[in-house]
């Protein structure tokens, strides 16, 4: 999937950081979890919500790159979102030059 980020990521969900990326029409609401982007950020403990958009910032390719390979795969949370969780890190397509 050719995915593109939609709007700003915000930090108004329990669970972590939620995000859209599109593919032409078609929407799909994401969600990166705190313990993600706590793993991200080498971090030992909880990080406040305006760390968590920054360490998403900073990961954005990689989180997105995860949640694209979720999205191809077929694997959705309960509630119809794409959720990239710390165990999804061990598991990273790899980036592209």
């Amino acid at each position: 999937m050719s995915v593109s980020a939609v709007g700003v990521p915000r930090n108004d969900d329990l669970e972590g950081v939620v995000f859209e990326l599109t593919n032409g029409d078609q929407r799909q609401i994401c969600v990166v979890t705190a313990g993600a982007l706590a793993d991200l950020a080498r971090a030992n403990m909880s990080l406040s919500p305006r760390d968590e958009v920054k360490v998403f910032h900073s990961h954005r390719d990689t989180i997105e790159r995860m949640a694209s390979a979720k999205f191809d795969a077929g694997i959705f949370d309960r509630k119809g979102r794409i959720k990239v969780e710390a165990l999804d890190l061990l598991h990273a397509p790899p980036t592209v030059s």
